[in-house]
């Protein structure tokens, strides 16, 4: 049989793990630097698009080029997880005729009872004790959303999708819905081939469809514009001119994928990501205003909204009644 005969079934057999691992979708990639995305990042950082979430101006030549990041590593396994899931019917009490659930929203990626951070880890590390018992000493070290990786750039170079106009990976047929992990390893794996056509197109949905110009240009979001950032990682109070444009969001924001034609029927999400926080679909307006601490904490604890923390969670709630008593 061929070397390249081989590569394809060294490559088959761990996509089949994969997926047998529980993820939605595996690609492979070589490791050379992504050149074609650095003129781009230093134009969002040298504009200040990132607002002031410093990180990004670290190690932003392990970013271009992943071999510095991991030089034992030969390649990267891209692997896929959806997240999302039909909004469930929400819940009203007709026997007091009174009680109306809340209107608040929150990312689809946010709304289970695990943190998918956590939840990878564990898929990751089984995944990669299973690639070993294959292949011994392939896995070397795995990221999701925690390293300074462009996990987009990698994804799409993996074949699994193109990076749209609202800069989120959509894949084919799928949607945007996706979490991206990222394993490398020692071994030579053959690439699998991008996809290079913008399915996009002529659409500009996702960038007039934002409420605060958060998407100043295709693929281009300024944070300091973006809801998603205001109520996630900003610790200071929501500016008046993006609060009076939250649109009922709480945690973060899903507008400009939600308005994808590509997400029409979006791939539903299972396993660990299954379990919603079921209790919010009876949270009325009344029941965010008065959210103790405790309340939070048992609601939220080991989500991604607990890494928020209660007090700048209580400060996107009270922005959002602000809005609905701005508006009677």
């Amino acid at each position: 049989m061929s070397e390249m005969g081989n590569d394809i079934n060294i490559n088959e057999s761990i996509r089949k793990l994969a997926l047998t691992e529980g993820f939605d979708l595996c690609g492979f990639t070589n490791l050379d630097p992504l050149v074609n995305h650095q003129e781009h990042l230093d134009r969002w950082l040298k504009t200040e698009a990132n607002a002031d979430m410093a990180w990004f101006h670290r190690n932003n030549d392990k970013r271009i080029n992943p071999k510095l990041l991991v030089p034992e590593a030969n390649a990267a396994i891209i692997l896929l997880s959806s997240y999302y899931q039909e909004p469930s019917t929400i819940s009203e009490d007709t026997t007091s005729g009174e009680r109306k659930s809340s209107e608040a929203k929150i990312a689809h990626y946010a709304r289970y009872k695990t943190d998918y951070h956590d939840a990878l880890n564990q898929r990751l590390i089984s995944f990669s004790q299973r690639l070993n018992d294959q292949f011994p000493e392939a896995a070397i070290r795995h990221y999701t959303d925690t390293g300074p990786i462009l996990e987009r750039a990698l994804a799409h170079r993996a074949g699994l999708g193109w990076i749209g106009k609202n800069t989120c990976l959509i894949v084919p047929g799928k949607g945007s819905y996706f979490f991206i992990s990222v394993l490398f390893t020692s071994l030579n794996l053959s690439s699998d081939r991008p996809i290079i056509e913008d399915h996009c197109g002529s659409c500009v949905k996702c960038i007039t469809a934002c409420p605060t110009f958060a998407l100043i240009a295709p693929r281009f979001l300024d944070a300091r514009n973006c809801i998603s950032y205001h109520t996630i990682e900003s610790k200071k109070e929501i500016p008046q001119h993006i609060a009076a444009q939250l649109n009922d969001n709480i945690f973060g924001c899903d507008i400009c994928q939600d308005v994808c034609p590509h997400n029409r029927k979006p791939y539903t999400t299972k396993s660990i990501f299954a379990q919603s926080i079921k209790d919010l679909l009876d949270f009325t307006d009344y029941d965010y205003e008065n959210l103790s601490h405790e309340r939070f904490l048992s609601l939220f604890r080991n989500t991604p909204i607990h890494r928020t923390g209660y007090n700048r969670f209580m400060r996107n709630i009270r922005t959002y009644l602000s809005n609905k008593t701005n508006s009677l």
